[in-house]
């Protein structure tokens, strides 16, 4: 599988875990999914500040056996986030979908309304 490949089906899977976790639906306004992903870029962070912190202050063996472990935290930190703004455009793709859907119900009405008004006036 390649690189790409794997990040895909773990950003999908994620999603899909959070999903099962919060609902699949959920009506969050524009701002609300960009707090939710702040919060989770902001956990990102975290894991990469006690990355570099970590490797200013410790020696090198340390820093091989506990690098790897931030690391795997990191990626994972990235990869819920990832999933997040993967929602969110699911979110704004499905309100765009309504939005087209009213309108769409809006021009079948005022054709049928204008339809009804020309045999009223014959």
């Amino acid at each position: 599988m390649l690189p790409r490949d794997r990040a895909v089906d773990e950003i999908v899977a994620e999603a899909e875990r959070q999903d099962d976790h919060w609902g699949e639906n959920r009506q969050h306004s524009d701002l609300e999914w960009r707090v939710i992903l702040g919060e989770e870029i902001g956990e990102l962070d975290k894991q990469l500040v006690t990355l570099l912190a970590y490797s200013a202050n410790h020696s090198q063996a340390a820093i091989d056996a506990n690098v790897p472990l931030i690391e795997k935290a990191a990626r994972k930190e990235l990869i819920q986030a990832l999933a997040v703004g993967l929602q969110w455009l699911e979110a704004m793709d499905r309100r765009a979908t309504v939005i087209q859907l009213k309108t769409e119900i809006d021009r079948q009405a005022h054709r049928a309304l204008d339809e009804e008004e020309s045999h009223a006036d014959v």
